[in-house]
């Protein structure tokens, strides 16, 4: 059921290599409604798969046999699935051994962000091109009258087909140049805005926080002299005079000859991605909602059994209720991540601050996980800065991102490891922050798992290895709660060696933001 419900392509093998089934989104993918079982299992998926890619896919399965998951991105022929281009991960399924019993072929649709790519790419030709027909514009032409009409032509040409808006701004602010595209998304005319100053007409935004002129984007272009971007995940908007504000995506540009320097800026309207990415946390927000008051049941129904307030169980009834049990707190677990992770993307996290004593939260922490520290050994070091300040955040929180990485590290510590435990007083930027780390000498994270590891899902291999069960969420978490108060959050790490995570948080200048949500333990 929880297959069915994913929204995902998955088909299941043994570990010989023979298809077992496949879930509804694999059946509605590459049209198999109304297949048997025996048809499904009869299916050749290779027919539905560019030949190019059929080797990947053995060797991926010889691999995933072997305990080792692996991912790339494959091409359907051309009629026999809905979409063209798919991402797929192969995933050994272990047994509570941790033999490999069988390996999941998971898909998901790319098409989209397969266009969005090559629209991209054509986004930075186009950038390319303009600035050249930018120049042409600019520059005192040395050709005769007749050959400088005739590049000015097939400039304002170029720059008038633009799918994006364009705007010039000189070194003082104000607007030289814009484009057809840029007086339709901005809902203004050329007349209204040529030579007038950019910031009496737009303002720029961080969600709902005008930026101050310092932070907007083009004074750090003028200020660096270097290429300023954004996409969907900036959260930027662009509010003009009339009030019409927008999600906003840009790519700012210094354009520079020997007389002055300006600022190019190629800007397009993310409406339209941000609606889809709100439709995206909704459904995982339904969709745990839906799940987690079954499996809260299953929870308290298999309690009742194990407290023996239905009867005496038998040794295997036992041991089947104990199964039970820990699933339905593994579910809920995983899906308390989720709605969290989701609420935290979406801007509904509630952090209202408190003078906070960070020692105080750490030792607690300590404290609660002491069993798996004694079962394993570990020499746990910690010595808290004297007379280090309350800190101004949602105590929550903190304690949240807290217990994630010091579970982490005694997790993936063998036996008799150590771990050191710090935070201090660091400078980053001018401003003040409490630098926290925590250092552990256990697996470390390989160097090709590094650009990953804060993904949802993702897990080295070798951590893997060592917790087969574990659902690749606390990361991700962690990383959204230390972006939400404005900190930052980094590693370092040599594989067999251990690995020491850092992150801050500012000291001062914390603000309550509106929302709502509820952190899962």
């Amino acid at each position: 059921t929880l297959l069915d419900a994913a929204p995902l392509c998955i088909k299941w093998f043994d570990k010989k290599g023979n298809l077992v089934s496949v879930n509804r989104g694999a059946r509605e993918e590459h049209y198999l409604e109304g297949k048997t079982e025996e048809e499904i299992k009869k299916w050749d998926y290779f027919s539905c798969i560019e030949k190019e890619y059929h080797d990947k896919i053995k060797d991926a399965m010889n691999l995933a046999v072997e305990g080792k998951p692996s991912s790339f991105e494959i091409k359907h022929v051309s009629g026999t699935s809905k979409g063209e281009w798919c991402s797929s991960s192969f995933e050994p399924v272990r047994s509570e051994k941790g033999d490999v019993e069988y390996v999941l072929f998971l898909s998901r649709d790319i098409t989209n962000e397969k266009n969005k790519e090559l629209e991209k790419q054509s986004h930075i030709k186009k950038i390319e091109e303009t600035k050249n027909a930018l120049y042409n514009i600019l520059e005192d032409s040395k050709e005769s009258e007749w050959k400088a009409k005739e590049e000015s032509v097939r400039s304002n040409a170029i720059i008038s087909s633009m799918g994006e808006g364009l705007l010039l701004l000189d070194k003082d602010y104000r607007v030289r140049l814009l484009n057809n595209k840029a007086e339709d998304i901005l809902d203004i005319s050329a007349e209204d805005i040529v030579g007038k100053n950019i910031k009496d007409i737009l303002t720029v935004w961080k969600g709902n926080i005008a930026l101050d002129e310092k932070e907007m984007p083009v004074a750090k272009m003028f200020k660096t002299r270097q290429a300023v971007y954004a996409n969907i995940k900036d959260d930027l908007y662009f509010k003009t005079f009339s009030g019409k504000k927008f999600p906003v995506g840009f790519a700012i540009t210094p354009l520079e000859d020997e007389r002055m320097m300006s600022a190019v800026i190629i800007f397009w309207d993310l409406t339209e991605e941000k609606n889809l990415d709100k439709a995206k946390n909704s459904f995982i927000s339904i969709a745990s909602h839906q799940l987690r008051t079954p499996l809260t049941s299953l929870r308290w129904i298999s309690e009742l059994f194990l407290f023996g307030d239905v009867g005496k169980l038998t040794g295997k009834q036992l041991e089947f209720m104990e199964d039970m049990h820990k699933g339905s707190i593994h579910l809920l677990e995983l899906i308390g991540a989720l709605l969290t992770i989701s609420r935290l993307e979406a801007g509904r996290a509630t952090i209202d601050p408190v003078p906070t004593d960070i020692a105080d939260i750490t030792k607690e922490v300590i404290k609660q996980l002491k069993p798996q520290i004694s079962s394993k050994q570990l020499i746990i070091q910690f010595k808290p800065e004297e007379n280090f300040p309350k800190i101004n955040v949602a105590a929550e929180f903190l304690r949240q991102t807290v217990l994630n990485l010091i579970s982490n590290a005694i997790n993936y510590t063998p036996n008799g490891g150590r771990i050191d435990i710090s935070f201090k007083k660091e400078l980053f930027d001018k401003k003040e922050y409490a630098l926290f780390s925590i250092k552990d000498t256990g697996i470390g994270i390989p160097q090709k798992d590094q650009k990953r590891i804060f993904e949802k899902f993702y897990r080295a291999d070798n951590a893997v290895a060592v917790i087969p069960s574990g659902s690749g969420l606390g990361l991700n978490l962690v990383q959204s709660i230390v972006a939400m108060w404005d900190g930052k959050i980094w590693f370092e790490s040599v594989e067999g060696k251990g690995t020491t995570f850092f992150f801050t948080i500012p000291l001062t200048g914390m603000q309550s933001k509106k929302g709502e949500v509820k952190l899962f333990v």
